[in-house]
């Protein structure tokens, strides 16, 4: 599936290329690209349950799998900053925050109102 701002290569399952995004989760990410400004370069999308069980440290209930949340490379503070301010406007809730990375997602299955940080170590994993 792809978008304006988006193609399906940085969206899709990078071990199988399975297509798996929420089409409405993607209007999402356009919006919030909007509102950013900048390009979002996206890092991990939706992941089939057979890569995400390869990941070190990741959820397995994570919101990536169901096709509602995404991982965006962060080089320093005020990108991090203005992206999670861009995201909040369009009423993400959820929040990873690593080094590298920001996580966000609009998983409807999980809580909001949440923010929380990633080990150095697993920072350096996802980039």
């Amino acid at each position: 599936m792809e978008s304006k701002h988006f193609r399906s290569h940085e969206l899709d399952c990078s071990c199988c290329g399975e297509e798996g995004i929420n089409s409405a989760f993607l209007q999402i990410l356009e919006d919030v690209r909007a509102l950013y400004g900048r390009p979002m370069i996206i890092n991990s999308g939706y992941r089939c349950a057979l890569y995400n069980a390869t990941l070190p440290g990741a959820s397995k209930t994570s919101a990536h799998m169901s096709g509602f949340a995404v991982d965006v490379k962060i080089s320093n503070n005020r990108d991090r900053y203005l992206l999670m301010t861009a995201a909040m406007r369009t009423g993400i809730t959820r929040f990873g925050v690593a080094y590298s990375f920001l996580h966000f997602d609009a998983a409807p299955d999980k809580p909001g109102s949440v923010i929380w940080s990633y080990s150095e170590k697993l920072s350096c994993i996802y980039h």
